[in-house]
């Protein structure tokens, strides 16, 4: 009973991880699409974001399939300007 128990418990944990992934990394898919192109044209950049943008910049140079995934993805919010300083506080 307790190894059953065990392995139900085992399992679901494994599906939750696996939903959590796919819905904490929407852009993932990008990857294997982009793998050859990554290499290629961001080869020093890091993973995420900036990866996302240096394959943006190069979109041009990009396989179909990349440029597929990218134009899948949201797209980054352009920087705004600096939010106004709070006030001081009034005594």
């Amino acid at each position: 009973m307790k190894a059953a128990t065990l392995f139900l418990a085992v399992g679901m944990a494994a599906m939750v991880g696996i939903a959590s992934a796919q819905t904490a990394n929407p852009g993932a898919p990008y990857r294997k699409a982009c793998q050859n192109d990554m290499k290629s044209f961001c080869p020093s950049t890091q993973g995420g974001r900036s990866m996302v943008m240096c394959l943006r910049a190069n979109h041009d140079k990009l396989g179909s399939e990349c440029q597929k995934a990218l134009d899948q993805l949201p797209a980054q919010p352009t920087p705004g300007p600096a939010p106004a300083p709070a006030a001081p506080p009034q005594h």
